[in-house]
């Protein structure tokens, strides 16, 4: 539920103080949303996801690090 709120901020712009009673209390989803972000989740979670996608479009799942010459 936390993760669809977040989604549901994030989409919507929506204030935090200001989401709908149907969302857990505003106060629970900051704390969850700032403990993941020091801790980079959304990094990694982006950087997997991101993979994926390469994986799928027949790519490397890491795209090369090189300099060209």
């Amino acid at each position: 539920m936390i993760w669809n709120t977040i989604f549901y901020l994030v989409k919507t712009g929506c204030q935090w103080r200001m989401l709908p009673k149907e969302f857990p209390k505003w106060e629970s989803v900051y704390y969850y949303y700032r403990k993941w972000a020091s801790l980079d989740v959304f990094d990694l979670l982006l950087d997997r996801l991101r993979g994926h996608v390469r994986v799928e479009r027949s790519q490397n799942m890491e795209p090369s690090v090189g300099i060209y010459r």
